[in-house]
């Protein structure tokens, strides 16, 4: 058919073909004028509407029209595999006012067309066989889909004008491939599935000129466990963007819109964020307030899959229990976070954070006194959260004071250690008015008297024990002190002491003890001497007021004491050495 002067409309009842399905080669030249095909029906199981199936075949076009206006028995309705093409013009028209509705034109042309129109008129829609449809000029759609999904085949416009796409309805469902080459205008891609029309549209503050494939995929993105967003409370879905050809852009702005019914019910659209996933999550910065079906962007760099939903939470930062340490040392003991990733910042103070990322990390130079230390948990672009710790560090460089509670004349033959007795146990309670602020104790000295002769206590142990507890809560307290609320037992010392001259006592602390300066303090001495004389030893003094049960006592010569003990007023004299 050859097609190139005046100004006609050529109507074809049935098909325009070849004499021989598949084997007849023909020639087509169309440079103007209308040609509609099938206006009446085709029947023949082995023609298309429009048919150049022989691969020798000739088809040049650059203008005019070809319209189906119905479809085929055949398993395409638009069939060009011209191994000689030429396109420079004209369109394909799918579909005219006489189209039944609804009607679904199959359309396989390894020829590219150059415009392409799906018509409004009682909703045509097509659907792409063996070939995927390349068009040169312009995409216009007002009526049906083109379905490219059945076998996944792609609708490719290499023109890169911003208006080679334009569409009033319909979608491409499946792999839409754009030219891109403009900064500074909106591109769009109209592509969908199933019923849902997703459109995506992009503006490119710079670009490497090349295309840029665009595809509505249901569902939640696969990696969006790894993402800010909250799967729970997203949009089931996600826009996959491929480019080809050098195409890339590392800034530029975007819409997206899709019906609401793909929103999980329990979304807070105004909140939404946008991550897309390339190797790892990106965010960009969200343009206005989206709503329940549209979000609007700024700032993309590249390309990969779009995803949109609401924040996860990050874990509840807690940084752990404010610390008192002796030393310039401690471990820090935030929590391990579920959700987002957790960093530690000095706040005020001094210190050196060993692994800031570890919720667990030491911190070396602390400085004597109080030293903040905050404990971040984020999940950006969401909101971080954060706790923080007073680490309160006394330092070696408070050492050589001393600090004296007691200066009475009483004397009590059970404390410290009962020397007429083979084993004995003795405990006093100082509160926390009385020892002070946080301090590093490095000894204690205890006061007595009536000591005749040179008098050793063998294998003697002095235990610090923190206590919430002001006194000894019955009559027969515990000795293991099971009745007590007690915290950071430490065996400060084991000693043999010899008591040559009366007055005060020293023991020096094999291992320093760390005072928080918050609870009250036990000193406890264990007499596992296991001898005893019935000469020389003698008392400890203390302050007979005020008469409060702060003491505790039991003695035996089988065995060290067990169970309970008894309670008394006679807390000895004692220097606490820090």
């Amino acid at each position: 058919m050859d097609g190139t002067s005046g100004n006609c409309a050529f109507n074809v009842a049935g098909r325009l073909c070849p004499s021989s399905a598949g084997s007849s080669t023909i020639t087509y030249n169309q440079s103007f004028g209308t040609v509609t095909v099938v206006t009446v029906g085709s029947t023949i199981a082995s023609f298309a509407g429009f048919d150049i199936g022989a691969t020798g075949s000739s088809f040049t076009m650059s203008g005019g029209s070809i319209v189906l206006q119905k479809v085929t028995s055949f398993t395409s309705d638009y069939l060009n595999l011209a191994s000689t093409n030429s396109v420079t013009g004209g369109t394909i028209q799918i579909g005219n006012a006489s189209t039944l509705a609804s009607s679904t034109f199959r359309v396989n042309s390894s020829v590219p067309v150059f415009n392409f129109t799906v018509s409004a008129t009682n909703l045509p829609a097509v659907q792409l066989v063996t070939n995927n449809l390349t068009i040169g000029g312009t995409l216009s759609m007002s009526g049906g889909n083109i379905d490219g999904a059945t076998n996944n085949l792609t609708t490719i416009v290499t023109n890169s004008a911003t208006g080679a796409v334009s569409r009033t309805a319909g979608y491409v469902n499946h792999k839409l491939i754009r030219a891109v080459a403009i900064t500074g205008a909106n591109y769009l891609w109209p592509v969908g599935f199933s019923t849902n029309y997703t459109p995506a549209t992009y503006n490119f503050t710079n670009l490497t000129s090349g295309n840029l494939q665009v595809l509505a995929v249901a569902g939640d993105e696969p990696n969006i466990a790894s993402s800010a967003i909250n799967a729970a409370n997203s949009v089931n879905m996600y826009w996959t963007t491929t480019a080809t050809a050098s195409a890339a852009s590392t800034n530029y702005a975007g819409n997206y819109a899709w019906p609401s019914a793909l929103n999980d019910g329990t979304v807070t659209a105004g909140s939404f964020i946008n991550g897309k996933y390339n190797t790892g999550w990106t965010y960009t910065t969200i343009n206005g307030t989206p709503t329940t079906t549209t979000l609007a962007f700024t700032g993309a760099n590249n390309f990969g899959n779009h995803a949109i939903g609401n924040c996860r939470t990050a874990t509840t930062a807690n940084a752990g229990a404010d610390q008192i340490v002796c030393g310039t040392t401690a471990t820090l003991a935030g929590n391990t976070a579920t959700v987002g990733a957790g960093s530690w910042t000095l706040i005020s103070g001094a210190g050196a954070i060993t692994t800031s990322s570890s919720p667990t990390s030491g911190v070396t130079g602390l400085g004597v006194g109080a030293n903040v230390f905050r404990w971040t948990i984020s999940n950006a672009p969401c909101t971080a959260t954060s706790d923080d710790i007073s680490i309160t560090s006394t330092s070696t460089a408070v050492l050589g004071s001393s600090l004296t509670i007691g200066a009475g004349t009483s004397s009590d033959y059970v404390i410290p250690a009962y020397g007429l007795y083979n084993y004995s146990w003795y405990a006093g309670i100082w509160l926390q008015s009385e020892v002070g602020a946080a301090k590093q104790i490095t000894g204690i000295e205890f006061d007595v008297s009536s000591y005749t002769t040179p008098y050793t206590y063998n294998n003697l142990e002095i235990w610090l024990h923190q206590v919430t507890n002001s006194i000894f809560p019955s009559a027969s307290p515990q000795i293991n002190l099971s009745d007590m609320t007690i915290s950071k037992s430490v065996k400060v010392a084991t000693v043999n002491l010899s008591i040559a001259t009366n007055g005060w006592q020293t023991i020096n602390f094999s291992t320093n003890y760390c005072y928080d300066g918050i609870n009250n303090l036990i000193v406890e001495y264990r007499n596992y001497d296991g001898t005893y004389t019935t000469s020389g030893y003698g008392s400890g003094e203390y302050d007979s007021t005020p008469s409060i049960s702060r003491a505790a006592y039991q003695y035996s010569d089988a065995s060290f004491p067990t169970g309970t003990g008894t309670r008394s007023n006679s807390r000895i004299n004692t220097k606490f050495k820090y």
